[in-house]
């Protein structure tokens, strides 16, 4: 047990050095540098600056252009081939220019100087027939108290060690220009001009400072000064602890953890390893194993691990059984589990959902863009999907449908409106190929547009993950009447170009909690409801893979009526009306209207169903719009005319409000009434009773 406890406590301290060692020194130095690598940048900047117009100043002398100084301490001289001054026009001459004349090349140079009195320079010079022109402008205070105002550091112009011009201080809080500094400081700032130092001034108002050196360089290129960068420090030891004191204090920490955890580990695992022992011998039958001691030395060990592999091999049988009903059990309570929260959020998103629907109505009445208006219609058509999603939900739970009269176009549409973002992040291209003759079919909406969404869904994300592209493609279409659908089949097909469906998948693809995406990427529901969905109404939903590449699922629905509300049949003294259009929501609203008022009435969604159901029913009044998929209005007043002649003067047709000529036309050859949008409920009651229609 000893030895466990030294491997425990060994772990642990092991494990609290491993942030010291992860501290980023060289992150520490360059966090540094940057500071005051941004003065530096700026010396550079003023230096190569005061270099060029110092070069240009001597071009135009010696080309004879009399151009005035830009400074009172500008200065310009003539030198002889043999470096004897000619002239000058502040009397400033530059004993080492006059050392290395002879050997300049004969082209315009530049560089930094010393003049007779002390002071560092830009020279320009420019050779010509009489002699050699120099222009030089001296670096005066003004220019390193502008470059400290600029960058918050301070600067110096060095010579052999000495601050001939400075912005810092020293101690008596005078100007340090004079001072000389350590040899061995300036040692290293020439050896090293690009690098950050760590140095040591006693002499200055602070005792630390970062400095960083640029080197200058005289007409003929040899070393002449340096301009030094500096900023205070507190030291390179101090900012290391700045550093560095957590993970020190973590290593002090964890040591008194190691210290304090081994007698603890040792005294509670030591009793507790006992206790254990004697257990797992009883339950492997062992009759001493209430007499054993409290050993924990490795032959207890391989006591204890002898009699766990005894246990295993006699119970092998029964944990093969339990971990087949445990992974059953785990399957329904996860089902179960998801079904609570389902119900529990569905509960709860009632609320926000009517503070969505209610602000967007408000917004909407105010006088906004176009934009803004179907923005805001968008926003309310989706928020009352989500209410019917929750309302579907609690619906299922409670095996209750919310039946009306769906077009499975505009699920189409209104669902790539909501994937719409998705798709143009994912760089995806929608192609739509939407049969415009559609019938209606009665159905729940929500569910259906569930299933629409997780299969454009999946197509998006399949590839946006295979190439980052791709073209979408949904196509809707209706097949013929056949024996098991009287009024046809709405098929819908949703096409991509991604990656196909793997060979591997196929025997999973419909299966629950079935995923390819990855941890977080999908719980592998989509399809599995998806298919439940489908099912519920008749149809299929099946898959396959593109030729070209990508893959194709198919839903296959039959296209269903309203079914005779309960009661319909025995009512008597009622009018009998059929009610037509293929505006879901106009049939759905006068649906409802007209159900109120105690109507009989059937629903059709398209003119060949509203054919059929005059064929089997006698109506008192048909309620018709002009545009009817697969059977236009008129087409089936006239087919009306021809096989029931009385019906057919009970027609009332459903107008837009602002009608072309060839409506207006026809109603006035037919002399039938027609109700136009907008219309109240008092006027639709009106139109009903008219004597000439019963």
């Amino acid at each position: 047990m000893l030895a466990l406890s030294g491997a425990l406590g060994a772990l642990i301290l092991a494990a609290s050095l491993v942030p010291l060692a992860a501290l980023d020194w060289e992150r520490v130095y360059a966090a540094h540098v940057y500071q005051v690598a941004q003065g530096q940048q700026f010396a550079r900047a003023l230096v190569q600056e005061r270099l060029l117009a110092a070069r240009l100043l001597a071009q135009q002398a010696a080309s004879g252009v009399r151009a005035a100084l830009p400074t009172p301490e500008a200065t310009i001289l003539t030198m002889a081939p043999d470096g004897a001054v000619v002239n000058t026009s502040s009397g400033r001459s530059f004993p080492r220019l006059r050392s290395v004349a002879a050997s300049l090349p004969a082209q315009p140079l530049a560089g930094i100087e010393v003049d007779d009195q002390g002071a560092l320079a830009a020279v320009g010079a420019c050779p010509g027939p009489g002699g050699l022109t120099v222009a030089a402008l001296p670096f005066t205070l003004a220019d390193l108290e502008a470059a400290k105002e600029a960058t918050g550091l301070d600067s110096s112009l060095l010579v052999d060690g000495l601050r001939l011009l400075t912005t810092l201080d020293d101690r008596q809080g005078q100007p340090a220009a004079g001072l000389p500094i350590a040899q061995d400081v300036w040692a290293a700032l020439v050896a090293e001009p690009g690098r950050l130092h760590w140095t040591a001034a006693p002499d200055l108002t602070e005792p630390y400072y970062e400095e960083m050196a640029l080197l200058l360089y005289g007409v003929d290129g040899a070393p002449v000064g340096v301009l030094v960068t500096s900023r205070a420090s507190a030291g390179l030891w101090a900012n290391l602890w700045q550093w560095g004191w957590p993970w020190a204090a973590a290593l002090v920490a964890d040591a008194a953890l190691f210290l304090a955890l081994t007698g603890w580990l040792r005294q509670r695992l030591g009793n507790a390893f006992g206790e254990t022992r004697r257990a797992v011998l009883k339950l492997a039958n062992r009759r001493d194993a209430e007499s054993l001691s409290g050993g924990s030395g490795l032959a207890e060990f391989d006591e204890v691990i002898q009699a766990v592999n005894q246990l295993g091999m006699d119970r092998a049988a029964l944990v093969q059984e339990n971990s087949q009903l445990n992974e059953r059990l785990v399957q329904t309570q996860t089902l179960t589990s998801l079904g609570q929260v389902a119900i529990g959020v569905a509960h709860d998103l009632n609320n926000p959902l009517a503070t969505i629907m209610g602000l967007a109505d408000i917004i909407q009445s105010a006088n906004v863009d176009p934009d803004t208006q179907h923005d805001l219609a968008v926003i309310r058509r989706q928020a009352e999907r989500s209410g019917r999603l929750v309302r579907s939900l609690l619906s299922f739970a409670r095996q209750r449908a919310e039946l009306q009269w769906v077009s499975l176009n505009d699920l189409i549409t209104q669902t790539l409106d909501l994937l719409a973002y998705q798709a143009r992040v994912a760089n995806i291209r929608c192609e739509l190929d939407l049969n415009q003759d559609l019938p209606l079919t009665w159905a729940d909406p929500s569910p259906l547009q569930q299933v629409l969404f997780n299969l454009i869904n999946n197509a998006i994300q399949a590839m946006a993950a295979a190439h980052g592209r791709g073209t979408l493609r949904v196509q809707s279409s209706w097949s013929p009447p056949d024996p098991g659908a009287p009024y046809g089949r709405i098929s819908i097909r949703v096409e991509d170009d991604g990656p196909g469906i793997p060979d591997k998948v196929w025997p999973h693809l419909f299966k629950p909690f079935f995923t390819t995406k990855g941890p977080g990427g999908g719980t592998g529901l989509g399809l599995a409801t998806s298919a439940d969905i489908v099912q519920r109404y008749s149809g299929r939903l099946w898959a396959d893979n593109n030729p070209d590449g990508g893959a194709s699922f198919f839903v296959e629905l039959p296209v269903v009526t309203e079914a005779p509300a309960e009661g319909d049949d025995k009512a008597e003294g009622q009018r009998h009306i059929l009610l037509a259009d293929s505006n879901p929501q106009r049939l759905n609203s006068l649906a409802q209207a007209l159900r109120r008022r105690g109507y009989r009435l059937r629903t059709a969604g398209d003119g060949l169903s509203a054919r059929h159901k005059i064929e089997l029913e006698p109506f008192d009044l048909v309620l018709c719009a002009f545009e009817l998929a697969r059977l236009d209005g008129r087409e089936l007043y006239a087919w009306t005319r021809t096989r029931h002649p009385s019906l057919a003067r009970r027609f009332i047709f459903i107008a837009p409000a602002s009608s072309n000529g060839e409506t207006e036309s026809f109603l006035q050859a037919t002399h039938l009434p027609a109700l136009r949008a907008p219309w109240p409920e008092d006027a639709l009651e009106s139109l009903l009773n008219q004597g000439q229609l019963f």
